[in-house]
């Protein structure tokens, strides 16, 4: 005599069971939840998006690899201060800092990596080169004092960092994100979050500097005109 449901049931139940928590986890995922075994409860989880055109580069997220290529998207990710690093051969580590919030994407719109060794080679422009700003109609950026200030078409700023000293001659690098500008007599390159800053040369009253393609074009007031590549074609750069 048999009591109770049989093994077939309770297996069929169990399935059955199974698919619906399964399904309700994957549904909690879609909508960027996820369980903490910690707190025992679901979490909102963000986004972390990294703009960039980058290859064969080594992309982490709090020390463990995701990527190798940019741009990339990283899904899933639970609030807090969060570390990215960016590894390529023979350059400069790309590293910040990001404080992600619930429901928020984190950007960053243009990852750039510095080449270890900075470099200027004088070249000859032809002469209609001209040394003026690149115009994008959706941002500009100025300073003021010390102070490094974005702005949008629509007039709306946004301060991007206060520094120790005066910064002069702002501009934004050719890919519409990264800054150039001159801090005590000397020409900074960093990016849209002030945290990957390089001084690139010395600057004197009456030079003269602009990017364009991915370089910096620096001519001095004698005319003598450097160039140095950052995003050099047939690199870890994917145009």
């Amino acid at each position: 005599m048999r009591f109770g449901p049989s093994l077939k049931v309770i297996s069929e139940a169990t399935l059955v069971i199974g698919f619906f928590v399964v399904g309700f986890y994957m549904v909690l995922s879609i909508y960027g939840y996820r369980y903490d075994t910690i707190l025992n409860d679901f979490e909102k989880t963000s986004i972390i998006d990294l703009g960039g055109h980058l290859k064969g580069v080594e992309v982490f997220l709090d020390d463990v690899k995701v990527s190798d290529n940019l741009p990339f998207t990283i899904r899933g990710v639970n609030p807090g201060i969060h570390h990215v690093v960016i590894k390529g051969p023979s350059y400069f580590d790309f590293k910040a800092f990001l404080n992600v919030s619930n429901d928020l994407v984190s950007k960053i719109d243009s990852v750039i990596l510095m080449p270890d060794k900075i470099v200027f080679k004088e070249v000859v422009l032809d002469p209609t080169f001209k040394f003026e700003n690149e115009i994008y109609t959706d941002r500009d950026v100025y300073s003021n004092g010390n102070e490094v200030w974005f702005v949008n078409s629509s007039g709306v700023k946004k301060l991007i960092s206060r520094m120790y000293s005066p910064v002069t001659m702002v501009k934004l690098f050719s890919d519409g994100y990264s800054l150039l500008f001159v801090r005590d007599k000397r020409l900074f390159f960093c990016d849209q979050l002030m945290q990957n800053c390089y001084s690139l040369r010395d600057y004197k009253e009456g030079d003269a500097f602009i990017s364009k393609a991915g370089k910096v074009f620096y001519k001095e007031k004698s005319g003598k005109v450097f160039e140095f590549k950052i995003m050099e074609e047939g690199s870890i750069y994917a145009f």
